[in-house]
C-alpha cells in the first residue's frame, strides 16, 4: 500500500489496516477503531483532541464480519461512515473548520 492516507472511504484487506494506524499515528493523526463485534462500541487510540487535528483517521478492522452478520445494517453504517468524511471536508457545514477524514474498511 502507498504511503499516502487519503480522503474518503477505502475498502482494504484486514492485514493492512495496522500499518494505516501506524503512519497515522507517525504523523500525528488521532486514529479511530470503531469496533462492532463482541463488546461493539468504537475505541479511541488518539492521543490529540480530533476537533484540533486537520485529519483523521478511521479503522474498521471487523467489518467483514458485520457484514455477513447483518448486510443491511452494515451497508447503512457504510454510507454514514462515508458521509461523515464528506460532510467533515466540506466547508460549508464545517463553517471552513474541515477535517481530512479518512476511513479504512476491512473488506476481509
Amino acid at each position: 500500500m502507498e504511503d499516502q492516507l487519503g480522503e474518503g472511504l477505502f475498502e482494504v484487506p484486514s492485514s493492512e489496516l495496522e500499518a494505516v494506524a501506524d503512519r497515522a499515528r507517525a504523523r500525528g493523526i488521532p486514529v479511530y477503531v470503531l469496533a462492532t463485534g463482541e463488546g461493539g462500541g468504537g475505541t479511541r487510540s488518539a492521543t490529540r483532541s480530533p476537533v484540533r487535528c486537520l485529519s483523521i483517521v478511521i479503522v474498521w478492522p471487523d467489518a467483514a464480519a458485520y457484514r455477513a452478520a447483518d448486510a443491511a445494517s452494515f451497508a447503512g453504517a457504510h454510507s454514514i461512515l462515508k458521509d461523515i468524511a464528506e460532510s467533515l471536508a466540506d466547508p460549508r457545514p464545517t463553517v471552513g473548520a474541515t477535517k481530512k477524514v479518512a476511513v479504512y474498511v476491512a473488506w476481509d
